[in-house]
């Protein structure tokens, strides 16, 4: 950070699908196998740049605590890196490809249908959804885009909308009452 220069650089065979994910444990992921991108998903030395493994899922996990979150074939699974434990799944509608987000505790996750989940991370137990309505489009030209969130506000960006889901009554996310309404919508820029 201090001059701008290059530490160490990988080839990884493919154009990263999602943006890499850097555990407590000391590991980079890449994940390169998104929507129509193909190859391999790659977990690097963050010092060296050196390949350590491989990683299934369709993007690179998210932290919950000390687990790793991961969609894997439309499916989020929460588990222990280490051990391998699966301590829950959530498969929702079956098409859960886009990466989560972990808010407070909770798991927030988009589908290719067009609902939205909040999750208990602590379970997996749905405790909110909602639809905004399907709209495949897959190998779109435009920007990856992702679930984002701050100042107890949800934001979800789908089909030229963005969309932001508050509490009611003023709560943060991630507290009791969960949202149940849209408090915002943003159209086309």
């Amino acid at each position: 950070p201090k001059n701008g220069s290059t530490l160490w650089s990988a080839k990884l065979g493919n154009n990263p699908s999602d943006t890499p994910f850097l555990s407590q444990k000391g590991r980079l992921f890449v994940a390169a196998s998104g929507c129509c991108n193909g190859g391999s998903n790659t977990i690097l030395n963050p010092v060296s740049g050196s390949v350590t493994g491989t990683f299934a899922g369709s993007f690179a996990p998210v932290a919950l605590g000390m687990t790793l979150i991961v969609s894997l074939d439309g499916v989020l699974y929460d588990y222990s890196p280490g051990s391998g434990t699966v301590h829950w799944t959530f498969s929702g509608d079956g098409y859960l490809q886009q990466k989560p987000i972990v808010i407070n505790g909770y798991v927030a996750v988009l589908s290719e249908e067009g609902n939205v989940y909040l999750l208990d991370g602590s379970t997996g137990a749905q405790v909110w959804t909602t639809d905004l309505g399907y709209s495949y489009n897959c190998c779109n030209t435009g920007p990856d885009t992702g679930l984002g969130a701050g100042e107890g506000v949800l934001l979800v960006p789908y089909e030229g909308t963005l969309y932001a889901f508050g509490p009611q009554g003023g709560a943060k996310l991630g507290s009791r009452p969960e949202p149940t309404r849209v408090i915002g919508r943003l159209v086309n820029g």
